[in-house]
């Protein structure tokens, strides 16, 4: 009777031996950890893109809120962490006197109060704000407003990710 080629013995024997799985074995564990390796780091430059760019978003939003403040304001004066705004009555019609607000940085959050004579009303503009080496946070010199800092993002993943600000924005005449 003919032997179907199923069930014939390959090369004279029945099955692999011991040491051929212990090398296949070996070998898939080698390949299984390499994708896992670049999966594991690919995802490590994922989070610290999408931190760096989270960073980056809430400076931009935080100098974009200040600058709207800052504008509109007819002077300004800096102390410590904190500068004070005079908004001109003049060039807004919808407040009959100068309103006194301000912009300053308390325990890493910056804030923003659009009305300093009226208590609650302050808006935190971003959490973890430091300052860029050794600048101070707000200066002015005439109509300019220099405005420096550094939002940082702290993650449990990877190093913390940071985004540093620094521009000028001119006070109204």
């Amino acid at each position: 009777m003919k032997k179907n080629m199923y069930t014939r013995k390959l090369f004279g024997r029945r099955g692999f031996t011991f040491m051929e799985l212990l090398i296949a074995s070996a070998i898939l564990l080698i390949f299984v950890l390499a994708i896992f390796s670049v999966f594991m780091t690919s995802q490590r430059l994922l989070t610290v893109g999408l931190l760096q760019s989270r960073a980056g978003l809430a400076a931009r939003t935080a100098i974009e809120q200040i600058g709207r403040a800052v504008y509109p304001c007819k002077s300004g004066s800096v102390s410590s962490d904190r500068i004070n705004l005079v908004e001109d009555a003049n060039h807004n019609p919808y407040s009959p006197n100068d309103v006194n607000k301000a912009v300053y940085v308390s325990n890493g959050t910056l804030i923003y109060d659009p009305n300093t004579a009226v208590g609650g009303n302050e808006i935190t503009l971003a959490t973890n704000v430091a300052r860029i080496g050794t600048q101070s946070y707000f200066t002015v010199s005439g109509r300019a407003v220099t405005i420096n800092f550094r939002v940082q993002l702290i993650s449990s993943i990877v190093p913390t990710q940071s985004a540093d600000v620094s521009t000028v924005i001119y006070l109204r005449n």
